[in-house]
C-alpha cells in the first residue's frame, strides 16, 4: 500500500508553465458565474494571490458584459483562458449569426468600464476577430517576495 503523503493528487499537481482552458457559454449574463469561477480556478492553479484573483473575477465580468450587451440575444460567448510566463490572458469572442451586433470600436464604449479594466488588469482591448466581437485582457502575477 502506498503512503498517501507520498502521492500527488492530480487535482493539486503543479500547473505547467503553459496551459489553456476553453469555455463556451450561452450569451446570457446568468452564466457569468461560471466564467468567473473558471477564471479564478485557472489563476489559483498558477499561484495568483487572493487579491489578484478577486481583480480577475471583476474584470471577466466587465469583458463579458461589454460583449453581451453588444451581441443581441442569441449566440454563445467563447472564453479562452491561457497561462504563460506568470500571466493569465483571457480572450472572449461572441459566436452568433445575428446581424444585430453593434460595433465595439465605434467610440460608444463604456468609459466607466474602461476605467475599471485599467485598474484591474495590466492590458486589455476589444475589436473584431474574424468578423466577430472580441475582447481580451492580460494580468501578470505579482513577483513573489
Amino acid at each position: 500500500m502506498t503512503n498517501p503523503s507520498e502521492t500527488t493528487s492530480p487535482a493539486f499537481a503543479p500547473v505547467s508553465s503553459t496551459a489553456e482552458v476553453l469555455l463556451t457559454l450561452p450569451v446570457e449574463a446568468d452564466w457569468l458565474a461560471l466564467a468567473r469561477t473558471t477564471c479564478a480556478a485557472v489563476a489559483a492553479r498558477a499561484d495568483f494571490t487572493y487579491d489578484e484573483i478577486a481583480d480577475l473575477r471583476l474584470a471577466i465580468d466587465e469583458i463579458c458584459l461589454s460583449l453581451i450587451e453588444r451581441s443581441g440575444d442569441s449566440g454563445r460567448i467563447e472564453l479562452l483562458y491561457s497561462l504563460a510566463d506568470g500571466a493569465i490572458r483571457v480572450n472572449a469572442t461572441i459566436i452568433t449569426t445575428s446581424l444585430s451586433v453593434v460595433p465595439i470600436l465605434d467610440g460608444s464604449g463604456n468609459e466607466f468600464s474602461e476605467r475599471i479594466l485599467e485598474a484591474l488588469v495590466d492590458e486589455h482591448g476589444a475589436g473584431f476577430s474574424d468578423g466577430r466581437p472580441h475582447a481580451w485582457m492580460t494580468k501578470h502575477r505579482a513577483p513573489t517576495k
